[in-house]
């Protein structure tokens, strides 16, 4: 029933030697009347907010959720030591 859209925003001038500082990320947030899926074609959009997202707020953004993914491997890896290890090697190193 909620459902987001992010799009990158280009503001102010572009840096060639640091693309992301310019970018911004615009979210918006959808909540239809019905769930999905339905058997109507359409659903009629109940609220519709925006939000703009700084090239800073997104950084942090990125960054917690790559966390949430290590720490949820490592747990994973806790658990049952048998796991193949490639998966969190193959992680860290696009991290990295």
């Amino acid at each position: 029933q909620r459902f987001h859209y992010s799009r990158p925003v280009r503001r102010g001038t572009v840096d060639p030697e640091n693309e992301f500082a310019s970018m911004w990320i615009e979210r918006t947030s959808f909540v239809t009347a019905y769930k999905l899926p339905g058997i109507l074609r359409w659903f009629e959009v109940v609220h519709m907010s925006q939000t703009t997202i700084s090239p800073l707020e997104n950084a942090i953004e990125t960054m917690s959720t790559a966390n949430e993914k290590i720490l949820m491997m490592i747990n994973q890896y806790q658990s049952d030591e048998t796991l193949p290890i490639n998966p969190l090697s193959m992680l860290l190193n696009g991290i990295v």
